[in-house]
């Protein structure tokens, strides 16, 4: 018998058996007496099989090679270990044949394996595999070391599979034209066999990752698909290949974002390079050989999945294109990898006993290199105890890098500040404010919310630049209540779309948290946009208690919603309602309405921008308006400067408009409103980016010139020197300057001006003293504010700083959501 395991945990075993018993069978199955033709069938299958296995069998239980024919071996070698596993015996003690049994030190000769699990935010599912794949890897015949490659996206981007994948083959094979951090990597081993491994399926016995001299689809029975693929065409799941011929289609496409499609394109490459079977389809194990279970991974807490319908819409127009025909697979894929390697770590606990080691490489897509051990770290003078610096009554800070050592959780963040800053055990109490500069907002970093380190560093653009950690000594909730003094705590709602389906011509309504509709079944609304604001939790803003609460739940059978007021019923027309999620909209009659409709055909609710929602069988139940967030009060706006290659610069108000230009040098800086010194920048014509300057004064932009923001610098904050143990630096040596200046003509000053004026007459600069010399009229230096002050905005003595303190609605994969991000970039434009 097989111990049975709850389906909310890891079999004790490890593993199911692969088939039904045939005890289970039997009870299943009619009793019949077989043929004459079928009893002599079977005798002959024992007759010639028995020698083998019986062979076979000795090997395995003893560790010596016995001399078997190849196809033979595998068959009876198969059949021995499944009947081991069944029966108990071997589970812990079952060896390869050829393989010295005890532990291994050096290289060995061997038969390599190489796996690659696409990797984000499944640490849970992680030490999960690893527990299965010891037994597994001493159950599997045939491979003698596992290369696990568990590659982590480290960014706040949608999820790439198949990017993820090329990353670990490129990795894999020491691929260093990809990546400028693989050239001090160690030779990597011989191997034959990539795979590409969903780290939430675990494969039965009997499945073979050496199994590649031709693309082969190893899950060929999912248990969630009945045993089956989820189509004929399908080349998901766990596909392996030989290098050469990874290589031959180009690897995975690099530009498939979130969930969908990567597989498709997967399958139109095999097609191209003539990869595929004659049926047209990828290979397959035989029966029993590609089982895959979900059940034991699936109990585990899952990261949510995000659906970002851009992405999805993005994903379906290049997969069209690539069943039209298009070649752009030739140069989309291993050919045009580019990525950094933050940090790689190597696991070889299991190396001794099972053969397996795992590489966990946190990487970024292109070469800009991200500097994590660059990023300030800002301590009120209050806070410093150590000799000769403190503690300080003034206001000002002290200033030192997170360091190689990374602190990757609150703890070792902690701890590090307790180094630094003298104060031993004082500093457990700390809380940290995260500054994301690009953005000017921060979150508390407290003990009830440590997952937001981890998120902050893998969410900045530049950490040297862009980011930047407060060590504080009050508790969150005085934080807040300081900020929202002075209307700078932001709560932003979340962002829900209404989307309409139609099913044998009767319109459907579901709303959804996004900001678009799939484009697949359901569509926007026609003529009126159906994105309205709510928040899915009471919200930290006045007025809170005005709120309504809606709550909407789920009819799987009919695929539609019924919204109601207050709690969602379980039972309502007949139907079943699970997954009720609530929202707080604000009272009163406003421009949304929720409308039910009720009898045999498809009884649900649906939201629609209008003043009633009667029509299309719906009744009108209530009105109410959108949650709605003013915009907050900025003390200054942030001007970034993206320089390209060829010297002409994108000039940018807020982050985001700058985030698609190729740069070479960036930088922002916060700019306060006009004052007494005003400078103007200016674009050669609306929405054009391709000639941009700055000019001094009001209305000073060439003729022709649109002047697109009026502003004045802010000042500069005090400097303190240098620790003497080199941990601290001087906030003027942090400084970023920018400098415009315009060219002189030969015939003088001023020569330059008029309709003439072109970008080509101003030069601007990153990162240098001056723009003035020779032939050179200085026009800005914006240089003043240091790190420090470009985060805080602050004045001597202002404690609290001048970026938003935001509290989301909503989790998500970066530290600030796009939701937040697309309203802040709304608000920088206004």
């Amino acid at each position: 018998q097989v111990s049975q395991c709850s389906r909310s945990q890891l079999c004790p075993s490890g593993f199911h058996p692969p088939h039904p018993t045939m005890a289970s069978r039997a009870r299943g199955a009619k009793a019949s007496r077989p043929g004459f033709f079928a009893t002599i069938a079977c005798l002959v299958l024992v007759l010639t099989v028995l020698p083998f296995a019986v062979l076979s069998y000795a090997a395995l239980r003893t560790g010596h090679h016995v001399a078997v024919p190849a196809p033979a071996l595998r068959f009876v070698s198969d059949l021995s270990a499944r009947f081991l596993w069944r029966s108990g015996r071997g589970r812990d003690t079952l060896a390869r044949p050829g393989r010295p049994r005890g532990p291994r030190t050096g290289k060995q000769p061997g038969v390599r394996a190489v796996v690659v699990i696409p990797f984000r935010d499944r640490d849970l599912h992680l030490h999960a595999f690893k527990e299965y794949w010891r037994k597994f890897a001493n159950a599997t015949l045939g491979v003698d070391f596992w290369d696990v490659y568990v590659v982590e996206q480290f960014d706040s981007e949608p999820f790439n599979r198949g990017w993820n994948f090329n990353v670990g083959l490129a990795i894999a094979t020491r691929q260093v034209q990809s990546s400028p951090d693989l050239g001090d990597w160690p030779e990597a081993e011989p191997f034959s066999c990539a795979t590409i491994q969903d780290i939430d399926y675990l494969p039965d016995p009997g499945v073979d990752y050496t199994y590649c001299d031709m693309p082969t689809q190893l899950s060929a029975e999912i248990d969630r698909y009945d045993w089956k693929v989820p189509y004929d065409q399908s080349a998901g799941g766990i596909v392996a290949m030989s290098v050469g011929h990874w290589r031959e289609i180009n690897g995975f496409s690099n530009d498939y974002r979130g969930w969908g499609g990567e597989d498709d394109d997967l399958f139109a490459r095999l097609n191209r390079t003539h990869l595929l079977m004659e049926n047209e389809q990828i290979r397959r194990p035989a029966s029993g050989y590609g089982r895959f279970r979900g059940e034991y991974m699936h109990s585990l807490n899952h990261t949510k999945r995000i659906n970002d319908p851009g992405s999805y819409a993005h994903n379906m127009e290049i997969l069209q294109a690539m069943i039209k025909g298009s070649h752009r697979w030739k140069e989309d894929g291993l050919s045009n990898l580019r990525f950094r390697v933050v940090e790689s770590t190597i696991d070889e606990q299991d190396y001794n006993d099972n053969g397996i080691t795992y590489w966990r490489v946190k990487v970024r897509r292109g070469l800009l290199p991200h500097d994590l051990a660059s990023l300030p770290i800002a301590i009120p003078n209050s806070l410093m105890c150590a000799s000769g610096l403190g503690q300080d009554s003034s206001p000002g800070l002290t200033w030192f890098l997170l360091g190689a050592q990374l602190p990757w959780d609150l703890v070792a963040l902690r701890e590090r500040i307790a180094t630094v800053s003298g104060c031993g055990d004082a500093a457990s109490r700390f809380t940290f404010l995260l500054v994301d500069r690009r953005l000017s907002v921060a979150k508390v970093l407290t003990d009830s919310t440590p997952h937001l380190l981890y998120l902050f560093y893998r969410s900045l653009h530049d950490p040297t630049e862009d980011g930047l950690i407060i060590a504080e000594e009050r508790p969150e909730h005085q934080i807040e209540a300081d900020y929202a003094s002075r209307g700078l705590l932001w709560n932003p709602p979340t962002m829900f779309v209404v989307c309409r389906a139609l099913w044998r011509d009767i319109p459907r309504y579901r709303i959804f948290q996004a900001r678009e509709c799939d484009m697949g079944r359901w569509k926007p609304l026609e003529q009126v946009s159906g994105v309205f604001t709510a928040y899915s939790k009471k919200p930290a803003v006045a007025g809170a208690d005005e709120m309504l609460n809606l709550c909407f739940s789920y009819n799987k059978r009919h695929d539609v919603q019924r919204i109601t007021l207050g709690e969602c019923a379980d039972d309502w027309q007949g139907l079943q309602w699970e997954s009720p999620q609530h929202i707080q909209v604000r009272r009163g009659p406003g421009n949304l309405c929720v409308g039910t409709r009720v009898g045999e055909v498809q009884p649900s609710s649906r939201i629609l921008p209008h003043d009633s929602c009667d029509g299309e069988n719906f009744h009108h139940e209530l009105s109410f308006n959108a949650a709605t967030s003013k915009p907050y009060h900025n003390e200054f706006v942030v001007v970034c400067v993206a320089q390209r290659a060829d010297g002409s610069a994108r000039i940018c108000i807020g982050p985001l408009e700058c985030d698609a230009v190729e740069a070479v040098n960036y930088g922002c800086f916060p700019v306060s409103p006009p004052a007494e010194d005003v400078y103007s920048m200016c674009s050669a014509s609306p929405g054009s980016s391709a000639e941009e300057t700055f000019c001094r004064g009001r209305g000073c932009c060439p003729s022709g010139w649109t002047s697109r923001l009026e502003f004045s610098p802010l000042a500069g904050a005090t400097e303190r020197p240098d620790d003497d143990r080199g941990l601290a630096r001087s906030e003027a040596s942090r400084r970023l300057c920018l400098c415009v200046g315009r060219r002189l003509p030969a015939d003088g000053p001023g020569a330059a001006s008029g309709a003439a004026a072109t970008a080509a007459h101003f030069v601007l600069r990153l990162g240098e003293a001056s723009c003035a010399g020779a032939g050179l009229e200085l026009v800005l230096r914006l240089c003043g504010p240091t790190r420090g002050a470009v985060a805080c905005g602050a004045a001597e003595g202002d404690s609290v700083g001048r970026f938003m303190l935001l509290r989301e609605d909503q989790d998500c994969t970066g530290f600030v959501c796009t939701d937040s991000v697309a309203l802040l970039s709304e608000f920088a434009l206004k």
